[in-house]
């Protein structure tokens, strides 16, 4: 038993280093996809989504900033409704790097899907979190910028134009007074 346990887990090593989903881990190691799951996890290995990997960068950056200016900041625990918590609030973090014409867009749904599409659930910004912090990444010019919103005031489509100072977002562009 423990033979396999170790062969499975050194597949799941060598399979994540070839840039594998969790499905194509499961396949390439022979095993469930709960089991690489929940190797990923003693193994401290993150998904290798590129949707993910963009959150996990977002929220990264998010948390240097804040610790940068002085704040506290923690990340959440896995499973958390929220990303990280900065001086006590709740902050969720959505992070884009896809421009859509002049525009950074953010779409806060009221019903998510898992991550396979197995199921879905409900989720309510104004309840889980405090703060939105929209992370806008330009991949052209290499800028970075992050938008805060209170989260009982933002809409479901957000749409920022970084360059544009009649974006109704602007006012809200390094707001970091939230957190004050």
């Amino acid at each position: 038993m423990k033979a396999t346990s170790s062969l499975s887990a050194a597949r799941i090593l060598e399979g994540h280093r070839l840039g594998l989903l969790d499905r194509e881990l499961a396949v390439y190691a022979e095993v469930s996809l709960a089991t690489v799951k929940r190797y990923r996890s003693k193994l401290g290995l993150s998904a290798n989504c590129t949707r993910n990997q963009l959150g996990q960068t977002g929220e990264a950056f998010l948390k240097q900033e804040a610790e940068h200016r002085g704040l506290h900041a923690e990340a959440s625990i896995s499973g958390a409704a929220f990303d990280l918590r900065i001086d006590g609030l709740r902050v969720e973090v959505k992070t884009s790097e896809t421009k859509q014409g002049e525009a950074f867009r953010f779409r806060l749904q009221e019903k998510r899907v898992s991550h396979y599409g197995q199921y879905q659930y409900t989720k309510s910004y104004q309840e889980d979190c405090d703060v939105l912090a929209l992370v806008c990444m330009d991949q052209e010019t290499g800028e970075t910028t992050v938008y805060f919103i209170e989260s009982q005031f933002a809409p479901h489509d957000i749409r920022i134009k970084p360059n544009d100072p009649t974006c109704v977002y602007h006012a809200f562009k390094d707001d970091w007074g939230l957190f004050a």
